[in-house]
């Protein structure tokens, strides 16, 4: 594949087509790390913490983010905080707003204005179009599509 290769095996049926390239860039301005620090004993009895990181992405361009649900579950149970941090680096603490833990969602939300929300699709469209599904683990951005066979690709 290279950066001028067609997003969807059908795009010709599409005016408005994206190349692999600029589904990457849009992807990096919508996608979001989320970080929260959980304190436990450990086995010695000492109090220790670690980070708990996860993804989500920009569904509205003043601030929500949806994630998943275990994401942010110790820190939606134990009151803890989250942080989201953009592509750029830019960091916002981050707000629980509505968890659905029976179906692994939870939507965050940030105080922040011009953000690039995620344009989400469904229905009709959709069906027998390829699709492309992004998240951020650990400062890489990683495409679901290049998950497939034998090989994982990080950019």
């Amino acid at each position: 594949e290279n950066g001028n290769a067609m997003l969807f095996d059908s795009a010709t049926r599409y005016d408005n087509a994206l190349h692999a390239s600029e589904v990457y860039e849009l992807a990096l301005s919508q996608v979001v790390g989320i970080t929260t620090e959980v304190t436990y004993t450990n086995f010695f009895g000492m109090t220790s913490s670690s980070a708990v990181t996860g993804s989500g992405f920009i569904v509205t361009s003043d601030g929500y983010i949806l994630t998943n649900y275990h994401v942010i579950e110790d820190a939606y149970t134990k009151n803890l905080d989250v942080s989201v941090m953009l592509y750029d680096g830019t960091a916002y603490p981050a707000t629980i707003v509505g968890t659905e833990p029976d179906n692994d969602i939870a939507v965050l939300k940030i105080e922040a204005e011009g953000l690039n929300a995620a344009d989400l699709g469904g229905g009709k469209y959709l069906r027998g179009d390829s699709s492309a599904a992004w998240g951020s683990d650990h400062n890489y951005l990683i495409n679901a599509r290049d998950l497939c066979g034998d090989r994982v690709h990080q950019h």
